[in-house]
């Protein structure tokens, strides 16, 4: 039900006026205090320090990284860099991403109803919810389940993707609860550059991640060339 996507995993717009940088937030049983526009916090704000514990800056994006919580990053087969996973215990996977967005609210709406469409073309049981920031869709499938968390917030739109074996992908099980959290202490640094509306926004990895990353890649490398190493050139003779 998730694009397909070629890559490795390693652990280690518009103007037009949206007000405020904090993302709307229903009564959802949670406490809403973002994802929030790194403008909007507070003065001597540290945008690293969340809630319970430092943030992963991400360039774009700030996230809080729970205990028991393992970073996956995937990569392309040029060992580049392309997405950032959280893989909790419950078992499952949360994947948080920031999108340009208008100045006006209502993109996140709009994925959601393209989503829903998709999901079900794809034969999943789809329903659409209501959480703490609005719609939720929700796709159930003979091997997994996934739930979308959409907020909206000024020129960025986040798109959280929560994965996991089925029945975990509920209102209310733990990964979702987990999820919820995480975007709740999410800080967004959506910078002045322009994008076109739908474009991700960039993901920059600490320096310590990319090394690691480099790394493993190298290894891989150097294992294939012992693996499949290349012929012996051929002594050609008059």
């Amino acid at each position: 039900m998730e694009p397909n996507r070629d890559a490795d995993s390693e652990h280690a717009d518009n103007d037009n006026d949206n007000g405020g940088g904090v993302a709307s937030c229903s009564d959802g049983g949670v406490e809403c205090g973002g994802p929030v526009d790194v403008e909007d916090l507070g003065p001597g704000s540290d945008p690293a320090v969340g809630v319970s514990g430092r943030r992963m800056d991400l360039g774009s994006i700030l996230l809080p990284i729970p205990e028991q919580v393992q970073v996956q990053v995937q990569t392309g087969p040029d060992g580049i860099p392309q997405m950032v996973h959280l893989v909790t215990a419950d078992p499952g996977r949360i994947t948080v991403e920031v999108f340009a967005a208008p100045r006006v609210s209502g993109q996140w709406s709009q994925v959601a109803d393209a989503l829903a469409e998709s999901l079900r073309n794809d034969g999943a049981k789809v329903r659409v919810e209501t959480g703490p920031w609005g719609e939720e869709v929700a796709a159930a499938g003979p091997d997994a389940d996934l739930r979308f968390i959409g907020v909206d917030g000024p020129r960025w739109m986040v798109r959280c993707v929560v994965a996991g074996p089925p029945g975990t992908g509920t209102a209310e099980s733990p990964l979702v609860a987990t999820a919820r959290t995480i975007l709740s202490d999410t800080v967004i640094n959506r910078g002045a550059e322009p994008y076109p509306v739908g474009a991700l926004l960039p993901t920059v990895l600490p320096d310590p991640i990319v090394a690691q990353i480099a790394a493993a890649h190298q290894q891989r490398h150097l294992a294939a060339q012992h693996h499949n190493p290349s012929p012996e050139p051929i002594e050609q003779h008059p």
